[in-house]
């Protein structure tokens, strides 16, 4: 216990000390003390064989022209101080050292000296002032903060071109923060060197849209085309009221009109067809660029506190460390995230509920025409969970961004089909088998890692996501199974919350509501419940009821998969999928649980099965699992001298 007291104090001062670093406007080395110089007198007339490349390379300079010892000194840290020491010439000469810090060593400068009597302090300081002009320089994150935060609000100067000032201004090498800038970096210095235009980086809007173009016109005649027609008010509509914008982005404006031209006419840029419109509002700067050519323009049909928790520092770091891990093997596994979206409400049959996603973007509406509307209340029985699973591109670097994924996404109905423990494992299982299995049943990389919210279907110390998670393990036949959750109220934390903002484009200024049952006493029955308690005790009660109002969901259901699938993510289209049945998700955890615990798994209600109850599952549980209060780990061999009873043929 001592010694964890010790190390953990150890930890801390290295934080502080860190965060000092990095806060100081000076850097941590100076060139005033971290440097010695000594000189080595004359010796043998031999040049011992190890040295002689150096004598080589000193005999043709001059005196005083520094030498670096780089490409000449041992690899091995040991090999090279010894080296350095027992260095010695027929000749007299100087040798420099600075010490960099951080690990890279030192950097090393000898030089021939004249002899005793004509030696000069003056051209010493003069071969010193040589080597520090062609010293790397570094600063640190305050002064580089600070001088990037000056220029960018005051010039508007992108952040990427202020390090690249920085750099050239200072000298600084000090490396980039993450991969990704680094990548960024790069590319902002090449256009910059061999762009003719640097002005071209801003605005890159003077190549697209010239007058005299005529390549665009039959873009421009389709546009036209397609706007008249949502113009027109529905016939079923007895007011004036849209419920579905054009198109969820500009971008997806553009690919409806390119899909009805040949594939080789003429597109304009996202920028120029945004400028074609009327401007949201005229009296701005910006309005001035708008030619208003088409009578369409953006309409409107933040939640930022977050609530701390006493174990958000604990989780923090158990996430760096499962990202850490996922890192180290990325080769064997696969990582994903997984979140359900707040419920989409649905209104009653001819009575559509706004979709509640508060607008953050504008969406394409007649000028003149029906507006965006929906009820002026949400009160509502029905609705849909559209569940996440982010699938990530595991990084080499857990310091890089762990957001490149596939997002799969499956849309429920709330009722009776609710997110629970089970229903997310199989669920899983289904969508690894499709994207991450060469056999179509086990998946291609033995060790799998998931990171969730705390929900009651993701808490790990629940029986429910427990059992759960070791039919899945079985199910997809893995050797490592390592389930992480975050802190309560930290479910921003989970990287599958990025992709709720990008399904909220096919969500906002939407207002849906169901269709009717087709048999009418039964949409009467439905109509007159008041919570999803009593749907669920009126569909015991009428047979019939709970199909006929999946039917009624269906399109609906197949509405929001149809919008959700237009969307890109990271350059990828989102992919949608169907719910599972009550049946196959019986079937599957039974069937997996069933070679842990053997028949006695029929008879149990695994809903309320707690893990004591069952000898078998207990042993299970005690030599292949890890329990802790926010993960929860399968392993098949977790302690290699026990019998495993899942070593079977």
């Amino acid at each position: 216990m001592e010694a964890m007291m010790k190390y953990c104090h150890f930890l801390e001062d290295q934080r502080r000390r860190t965060a000092t670093i990095h806060a100081s406007q000076d850097p941590i080395r100076s060139f005033k003390d971290d440097w010695s110089l000594r000189t080595i007198e004359k010796g043998m007339d031999k040049v011992n064989d190890t040295y002689q490349s150096v004598h080589h390379a000193l005999v043709d300079l001059d005196l005083y022209k520094p030498l670096s010892l780089m490409d000449y000194q041992p690899d091995e840290r040991y090999m090279r101080r010894h080296w350095i020491d027992e260095m010695v010439f027929p000749y007299p000469v100087a040798m420099y050292s600075y010490h960099q810090g951080n690990g890279l060593g030192n950097l090393v400068f000898i030089w021939k000296l004249a002899d005793k009597d004509e030696r000069r302090d003056v051209d010493t300081i003069m071969v010193l002032n040589e080597i520090k002009e062609n010293l790397p320089r570094f600063s640190t994150r305050a002064m580089r903060k600070e001088f990037i935060q000056r220029y960018s609000d005051s010039a508007g100067i992108k952040p990427a071109i202020l390090r690249d000032v920085w750099r050239f201004l200072t000298g600084d090498e000090a490396a980039a923060e993450s991969s990704a800038e680094a990548t960024i970096d790069s590319r902002v210095a090449d256009f910059l060197l061999n762009a003719d235009d640097p002005e071209l980086f801003y605005d890159l809007r003077k190549n697209n849209g010239r007058p005299c173009d005529t390549r665009l016109d039959p873009f421009w005649e389709e546009l036209a085309k397609f706007l008249d027609e949502q113009s027109v008010v529905d016939e079923r509509r007895q007011e004036q009221h849209m419920f579905l914008p054009f198109a969820i982005s500009i971008e997806d404006l553009r690919d409806k009109i390119a899909s009805r031209l040949p594939p080789d006419s003429a597109i304009p840029s996202i920028s120029w067809l945004m400028l074609q419109f009327w401007p949201s509002n005229p009296y701005s700067k910006c309005a001035a660029q708008y030619s208003g050519r088409y009578k369409v323009k953006f309409a409107v049909q933040q939640r930022i506190f977050r609530a701390q928790h006493e174990d958000s520092a604990y989780c923090a770091a158990q996430f760096k460390y499962l990202k850490t891990l996922a890192c180290q093997f990325k080769d064997y596994s696969h990582m994903i995230c997984v979140d359900d979206k707040a419920i989409v409400p649905i209104g009653e049959p001819d009575k559509p509920v706004s979709t509640g996603v508060r607008t953050h973007n504008s969406s394409l509406v007649p000028l003149q025409g029906p507006t965006l509307s929906a009820l002026d209340h949400d009160f509502h029985i029905a609705g849909l969970i559209p569940s996440v699973m982010q699938l990530v591109d595991i990084p080499d670097d857990p310091n890089d961004s762990f957001y490149n994924s596939k997002i799969v996404v499956t849309v429920k109905d709330k009722i009776f089909q609710p997110s629970n423990a089970f229903r997310h494992s199989v669920e899983t299982v289904h969508h690894l088998r499709e994207m991450a299995s060469d056999d179509g049943v086990n998946m291609n990389k033995p060790i799998l890692f998931l990171f969730s919210d705390g929900g009651p279907d993701h808490r790990t110390n629940f029986n429910t996501v427990k059992l759960a998670a070791v039919a899945l393990f079985i199910s997809l036949d893995l050797d490592m199974y390592v389930h992480a959750r975050t802190a309560p109220s930290q479910s921003y934390v989970n990287p599958a919350e990025r992709a709720m903002s990008i399904l909220n484009l096919a969500l906002q200024n939407v207002a849906l509501a169901r269709e009717k049952l087709n048999n009418p006493h039964l949409e009467r029955v439905i109509r007159s419940q008041s919570s999803i308690k009593n749907v669920r005790s009126a569909a015991q009660k009428y047979p019939g009821l709970q199909d006929e109002y999946c039917d009624a969901m269906s399109p609906v259901i197949q509405l929001l998969n149809e919008r959700f699938s237009r969307l890109k993510y990271k350059g990828e289209s989102v992919i949608t999928m169907y719910p599972v049945s009550e049946d196959e998700i019986q079937d599957m955890i039974k069937s997996s649980l069933q070679i842990v615990m053997g028949d006695e798994v029929k008879e149990m209600d695994l809903s309320t099965l707690k893990i004591k109850d069952s000898s078998k599952l207990k042993d299970f549980f005690d030599k292949h699992c890890q329990e802790r209060h926010y993960t929860f780990q399968v392993w098949y061999f977790l302690f290699p001298f026990f019998s495993c009873p899942l070593s079977y043929e």
